[in-house]
């Protein structure tokens, strides 16, 4: 039998199927050596000689290329929200080329990162590949009240990165000490008159803000320099103030300390505020410490259930329980009525 190029009617008629021979090239550049058909016997062809074209190209860009040959950092970035309590995160590094090692040399932290730990071992770190490497990175509550910042992984052929953002919330325990607080609602909404001038009212938006207000006057210098400070650097702070008007009494255990479950006396299907609430405060009364934590949900009529467990010390029988909104330091006045008497009158609105 002769090898040769096939032609194109016998493709389209005898259907041949290669069985002697690897096939490199696209018809019609495909060569054979035996062509068996749907017909009786053997089919063979010969030619002496056949036109070669030539084309030029390149490979087409694929998705393949976008995930592999390269390293990765999973998550990409890291949005942490409001900061009440010790968080921790998964941080995954993937070397995705399919035949060549790549090394971790080194990490670096740039911004405000401070109260951020990445745990990933002994550096440098190496990666066969399509190896995938897991590190712990951790957020500790005390830090910088603003996170804003990223980690560089700097490998040995390019460097990537992970951004980290969030807003520390600074408990505000002085106002358990203010006599006067008030508390408003914030809506916005939209003003109109019609001919015969009567105004219109229209809210634009279904979320209510609200602001607190609270007026005291301080003998003692320690909460004096407390207020002092929130005066001066808590201006671009997340502040957690809790709302006094709606005090809880909790019961049914003797400590609060590592239950995820607060059980109150009081209704609190009635407590307009704590429905709105994200967060609840715990105050002891005896050593004045005060503790935010995330609310899971609300079971009506008595039960707060928590998103993590609460770390403090927390005797029922001098504890209160609060609804906590997050603010920021809207407007402040201070006199000193005498050498050691000073008033405040602090606003706070709700971000």
């Amino acid at each position: 039998m002769t090898e040769g190029i096939i032609p194109e009617q016998a493709l389209y008629v005898f259907h041949p199927v290669f069985t002697s021979k690897e096939v490199n090239y696209l018809y019609p550049q495909a060569n054979c050596a035996t062509i068996d058909t749907f017909l009786s016997g053997t089919l063979s062809f010969s030619y002496n000689t056949y036109t070669t074209y030539s084309y030029n190209g390149k490979r087409v860009y694929s998705y393949q290329d976008i995930i592999y040959n390269n390293v990765w950092v999973l998550p990409v970035k890291l949005d942490l929200g409001f900061i009440v309590r010790d968080l921790t995160f998964e941080v995954y590094l993937w070397n995705s080329y399919f035949t060549e090692n790549r090394t971790l040399n080194e990490t670096e932290f740039y911004g405000q990162l401070s109260g951020c730990e990445l745990f990933l071992g002994t550096l440098p770190l190496e990666f066969t590949p399509t190896q995938e490497k897991q590190g712990v990175l951790d957020v500790y509550v005390k830090g910088d009240s603003n996170i804003d910042g990223y980690i560089k992984f700097i490998f040995d052929i390019v460097d990537i990165d992970l951004t980290i953002t969030g807003k520390r919330v600074i408990p505000v325990n002085f106002v358990f000490d203010c006599p006067r607080m008030s508390i408003s609602y914030i809506i916005k909404n939209i003003k109109s008159a019609t001919q015969k001038f009567k105004e219109n009212r229209r809210t634009i938006v279904d979320i209510v803000k609200r602001r607190l207000k609270f007026t005291l006057e301080i003998f003692d210098k320690k909460l004096r320099g407390i207020l002092d400070n929130i005066i001066r650097f808590g201006q671009d702070k997340t502040l957690g103030i809790p709302i006094l008007i709606e005090q809880m009494q909790p019961t049914g255990v003797d400590n609060l300390q590592g239950f995820t479950t607060i059980t109150v006396e009081e209704d609190i299907s009635k407590m307009f505020n704590l429905q709105r609430a994200d967060f609840v405060g715990i105050y002891n009364r005896k050593t004045k410490e005060f503790e935010i934590v995330e609310i899971e949900s609300l079971e009506t009529p008595h039960t707060i259930n928590l998103e993590t467990a609460i770390i403090g010390d927390f005797p029922t029988s001098i504890t209160k329980v609060y609804p906590v909104i997050l603010c920021y330091l809207e407007q402040f006045e201070d006199s000193f009525n005498s050498l050691q008497l000073v008033k405040y009158n602090i606003s706070f609105r709700e971000v």
